[in-house]
């Protein structure tokens, strides 16, 4: 089963998971944290600042600081390491930062705390009935690691995905996931075996759209 371990970056509070993914392959291994202050400057440049400095904590810890210092996270992209199968993700809100590695393949990461409102239009969308705050974060976080996890993001109407709020892991098509506890946020990893997913063929959701789920 998962396991956490309290860790300490920075003098703020950490969570380090290990998440079993099948009889010989290498475990995927999420990291979070609280956001530290974000100090002067734009707020979107000291988020990516604090999301690429997590990641390579992460990349450091389990590759080694030479797999770190290759890692690739430009801002609004994917974070990749050039020449390997490895999956990286990133999340964060107002309040947490989240990074997932995976030696093994594609990985996606989200991270949410229940929100202080719900648009009720939204909730239905996601969960395809009302439902409240912390149902909502259990569905959302899942569905939006898939979307990372495929690399398609809102093409792949993640936000359809036939997701119960209830449960550790699941599959959808070809991609796994699984929630992981977190003391005040909804936590989910989403991973699969192959690059590239087709959304026709593989996604419950069936073929890929492009409309905005707001």
């Amino acid at each position: 089963m998962r396991r956490a371990e309290s860790v300490m970056r920075r003098a703020e509070p950490a969570m380090r998971y290990v998440v079993p993914t099948g009889a010989g392959r290498p475990p995927i291994t999420v990291l979070t944290t609280g956001r530290p202050p974000a100090g002067a400057g734009p707020r979107r440049a000291a988020e990516i600042a604090q999301s690429r400095a997590l990641l390579r904590d992460l990349v450091r810890t389990v590759l080694g600081p030479g797999a770190a210092r290759r890692v690739i996270a430009p801002a609004g992209q994917r974070p990749h390491l050039p020449g390997t199968r490895c999956g990286l993700s990133l999340a964060h809100t107002d309040r947490h930062l989240a990074a997932a590695v995976w030696p093994a393949g594609p990985v996606g990461v989200d991270i949410q705390e229940p929100p202080a409102r719900l648009d009720p239009r939204l909730v239905r969308r996601c969960c395809g009935r009302p439902a409240g705050e912390r149902e909502f974060c259990a569905v959302w976080t899942v569905q939006e690691a898939y979307a990372k996890a495929t690399g398609l993001g809102m093409r792949s109407a993640f936000w359809q995905l036939p997701v119960s709020p209830e449960g550790d892991r699941g599959e959808l098509g070809e991609v796994r996931w699984a929630r992981l506890a977190h003391p005040v946020a909804a936590l989910a990893v989403a991973w699969t075996d192959r690059h590239g997913v087709d959304p026709g063929r593989d996604s419950p959701a069936g073929p890929a759209r492009t409309s905005s789920p707001c």
